[in-house]
């Protein structure tokens, strides 16, 4: 009747090691419990006696398992005497100060990780800390099942000031670029072959890292490309002082056969010039219509290493393999499908730095979309081989899901804090990234992202505090027990559970109690409430402002101009304009163009998405209007600006390519709304200490009540003051008209 069905850690300190127990009945008191270790053989360790809970929930404390003795690399096992052993979850044990002072040790935390090459050698370094031993495997080939090792080498523990941190090292004689290697790490008596977590190359779909001499990656010019905030030509022009940031994913840029570009779905088509559409040479693709459009920054879906596309089927099918990737594999390895040679380590790396190099030469920032929030799985994934239980965050035994993806990451933690930081600030030096866009951000702890600001801060001689950083400040499910147990909680209510620190919370409890004041004021956020305002509810049936439901949405949209820290009663809590991404549709959304149409009653036609109809036109304009005079970020989709359609589907992740990609010839049809943006765009650019990163729109006055009540007609009237110059914003989405005046003279119309 006391058999135990489950067992976890849930505290280890001076007085022992406490575990929580479940039993197929009530626990009885007085029942006796056994531990086990698995390097200790069969006999018990220690018997405690059990104490008796609720609903089949017991608890008993070893005094034996101390922090002194603990074991981190044993695997503890424990039993009644009528029940076989289970084994003790240990996951909450990577939270006890036992664990912070011997594993996260500031030596520890100062080391390089990854395969390094040092003048004649090659140094390998592993954060290990559960492992009993770890191989270096080194191959020819980066295809897992190409080859046999070249060679297996055991790699030694490096001894600390405090003792062993759970590092492992090798030095091998040789300049060992261009070999392909991974780890057997043994944890729990299980081994496990995996990548290196800290690889910076790797071959085909990313089974094997790959030792890289990166200055021979670099492509002619390369030692002269700056990123956007160091460019004299991008500060003249403007670029680098008003983000105007155009989201598309690589192989959307490409991928139509009106594109005009050879190198369809890869990096290389961002090198091509003078491409127009094929019998239309009038309508320029690609980067020369992205100079022409006006756009800063173009802001890349993911292009890390990421799992879902076969790099190795590329080239055998008619429409290959798509996905957005958001689904990491390796953090700070080039996805090489968009590469021509993904078998290669260094061509991804290559063709990626022709690709940033190319946009800076236009005068075009690049921002990456990053995915440090969950990994793609856990099993048979580099951080949880190298380190199990440590780099994801864990709910009573089982793993936490904010991400909805199945895990979490756990930034709170040194060693994944440290992770984050190191990899953003690799591919900022790296690849002259100029800026980063965080994947549910909400879930990160703001001691990270206040951490990586002030880091990105001092590149450059400070030049780097213009490098872009915003994201979603939303999660989409609550995070697990171990955050708290991390930040010293000591009450479970919304702010209260992180024991009256607001400073140790997550961005998404910032965002949905108390506001993002505590953020840096250079981190941003989309604003979800005003995108909702402007053109209706993202996965549901709402209208907006701009698309018949004017008066219920207008607060939103005003709050939104303002750069959603005015009083207007509505929306999103920022504390300053430098924290607005004001956006109208992304990746994730129903394109503008979709959201207006479906509406009408010929929705269900695909045709009916096509045309350019006149009225669903204005509505576009008006919503554009709205998000191009908003102060911090302005974000577009690309294609947004030429009608650009899915066909009323909005969550298109792994629809087929031939849905995502852009279809340049809509220019034609849609030369009208496109000439609009181009408008707006320049209005803003010319203007930029209006509408610039750090500036706050001033709304100085509006028609109609913007409270919701029945008598208000939407109708905005809005002025923005440059020193002596002022523009005056009036949008009327009831008679669908408009105009926008500089200094009395109205330049853009509606």
């Amino acid at each position: 009747m006391d058999k135990i069905t489950a067992a976890r850690f849930t505290a280890l300190g001076a007085d022992g090691a406490t575990v929580e127990f479940t039993t197929a009945s009530p626990v009885l008191d007085g029942v006796r419990v056994s531990v086990y270790a698995d390097k200790y053989g069969a006999r018990p360790i220690q018997t405690a006696v059990a104490v008796k809970l609720t609903d089949n929930v017991g608890t008993v404390t070893f005094d034996a398992l101390g922090e002194d003795a603990f074991d981190f690399s044993a695997d503890y096992r424990m039993r009644t005497e009528s029940s076989p052993r289970v084994t003790i979850d240990r996951a909450a044990l990577v939270d006890s100060a036992k664990f912070i002072s011997v594993y996260e040790t500031a030596e520890v935390q100062n080391l390089e990780y990854g395969a390094t090459v040092c003048g004649r050698t090659t140094v390998f370094r592993l954060w290990a800390p559960f492992a009993t031993g770890v191989v270096l495997n080194l191959y020819a080939a980066g295809d897992r099942a190409s080859d046999r090792p070249l060679g297996s080498h055991p790699m030694r523990k490096r001894i600390t000031g405090g003792g062993f941190g759970g590092v492992w090292e090798l030095v091998l004689a040789g300049d060992l670029s261009g070999r392909y290697y991974t780890y057997s790490v043994t944890n729990f008596g299980q081994t496990a072959e995996t990548i290196d977590p800290y690889a910076r190359a790797c071959g085909v779909n990313g089974d094997r890292g790959m030792i890289v001499d990166l200055r021979a990656t670099d492509p002619d010019g390369w030692a002269h490309d700056t990123r956007l905030a160091a460019s004299r030509d991008a500060v003249a022009a403007g670029n680098a002082d008003v983000p105007i940031v155009w989201e598309l994913h690589v192989g959307d840029f490409s991928a139509s056969p009106d594109s005009g570009m050879v190198n369809k779905g890869k990096y290389l088509a961002f090198t091509e010039s003078g491409t127009t559409v094929p019998g239309m040479p009038r309508l320029k693709t690609g980067v020369d219509y992205l100079k022409e459009l006006g756009v800063t920054y173009v802001h890349l879906n993911p292009v890390y290493d990421f799992a879902t596309v076969d790099e190795g089927a590329l080239g055998l099918i008619e429409d290959p393999d798509f996905n957005w990737g958001y689904d990491p594999e390796n953090y700070n390895i080039p996805e090489g499908s968009y590469s021509t040679d993904p078998a290669r380590g260094e061509v991804r790396i290559r063709e990626f730095k022709q690709m940033v190099m190319a946009l800076h030469a236009a005068g075009i920032g690049v921002v990456m979309d990053v995915v440090y929030n969950h990994t793609y799985q856990t099993g048979g994934q580099a951080f949880h081989d190298a380190a199990p239980f440590y780099y994801h965050r864990t709910s009573r035994g089982r793993l936490s899901n904010a991400s909805g993806c199945g895990n979490e990451t756990a930034t709170e933690r040194a060693m994944m804090r440290k992770y984050l930081i190191e990899s953003v600030l690799y591919w900022a030096n790296e690849y002259h990234i100029d800026g980063f866009r965080f994947d549910l951000m909400g879930i990160h702890d703001l001691v990270t992202i206040k951490t990586l600001r002030a880091a990105l801060d001092r590149l450059d001689g400070g030049r780097g505090k213009k490098i872009l950083l915003y994201g979603e400040p939303w999660a989409a499910d609550n995070t697990g027990e171990s955050f708290y147990a991390r930040t010293a909680a000591t009450e479970r209510g919304e702010f209260g559970r992180y024991g009256g620190n607001a400073n140790n919370c997550l961005i998404k409890d910032m965002f949905m109690y108390n506001g993002l004041s505590a953020l840096p004021e250079r981190v941003a956020v989309f604003n979800g409430s005003g995108r909702d305002a402007v053109r209706g509810g993202n996965d549901g049936p709402g209208r907006g402002w701009a698309n018949g439901e004017a008066a219920r949405c207008m607060s939103g949209v005003m709050k939104m101009l303002e750069g959603g820290c005015g009083s207007t009663g509505c929306g999103m809590s920022l504390a300053s304009g430098s924290q607005n991404v004001a956006y109208a549709c992304a990746h994730d959304n129903y394109t503008l163009w979709d959201q207006v149409v479906g509406w009408e009653a010929g929705k269900k036609s695909p045709m009916y998405y096509e045309n350019a109809i006149s009225e669903n036109v204005k509505k576009c304009k008006l919503a554009a209007a709205a998000c191009l005079a908003s102060s911090g970020i302005c974000f577009m989709l690309a294609g947004e600006e030429m009608g650009r359609t899915k066909h009323g589907n909005h969550n298109s992740y792994n629809s087929p390519s031939k849905l995502n990609r852009i279809e340049w010839s809509r220019q034609n049809e849609f030369a009208e709304l496109t000439e609009f943006y181009k408008k707006l765009i320049a209005l803003r650019k010319n203007n930029a200490d209006a509408f610039g990163y750090a500036s706050t729109v001033t709304v100085e006055g509006c028609t109609g009540n913007f409270t919701g009540s029945d008598d208000c007609t939407g109708k905005i009237v809005y002025t923005v003051r440059r020193g002596k110059k002022e523009i005056v914003f009036t949008l009327d989405p009831q008679s669908l008209s408009g105009s926008i005046a500089v200094d009395g003279i109205v330049e853009i119309e509606i």
